[in-house]
């Protein structure tokens, strides 16, 4: 992991555009997006915009069984 960047101030093509930003400073090997409800809007969008930058997008369902095996490792 290199940052954590939290906003909740923009709506999903801004969020993208800071992203995109971000990833053209770090050139992460990965981005990870949560696929749940709104999530899987972003990592679609998400995934299309960062074709051309050769960067794979992962997704992630977070559910109660994943929750608690990451609690239980806390």
């Amino acid at each position: 992991m290199v940052d954590i960047h939290y906003f909740n101030d923009k709506g999903p093509n801004e969020t993208i555009e800071e992203i995109k930003r971000l990833a053209k400073i770090w050139h992460p090997n990965r981005i990870t997006v949560e696929t749940n409800s709104i999530g899987n809007v972003y990592f679609g969008l998400l995934r299309d915009s960062l074709k051309d930058m050769q960067i794979p997008v992962a997704g992630f369902t977070t559910t109660n069984e994943t929750k608690d095996k990451i609690i239980s490792k806390l």
